[in-house]
């Protein structure tokens, strides 16, 4: 599997060599936002929802969907 999974991110980097901007602009709106930026907020809200305040889930929600916001953004921009 390793051999495999290493096989494949070499023929990647190999074939988007002119393209590897697009290649990260998509890998980073993709993967890097959601890990970063929404899946923390969103894990934080299921966990705290009934012991935190009102501010502070709608704080949660609020980065939630900037990180959303921000991925689409940058999503949409590298298609353009």
């Amino acid at each position: 599997m390793r051999v495999v999974i290493v096989s494949g991110t070499i023929t990647v980097g190999i074939l988007s060599i002119g393209q590897f901007d697009i290649l990260l602009a998509l890998v980073g709106s993709g993967i890097c936002c959601p890990i970063s930026l929404i899946l923390p907020t969103l894990f934080h809200y299921k966990i705290f929802k009934d012991e935190q305040s009102g501010l502070r889930s709608a704080f949660d929600i609020f980065v939630s969907l900037l990180g959303t916001g921000t991925s689409l953004t940058v999503l949409i921009v590298t298609f353009v």
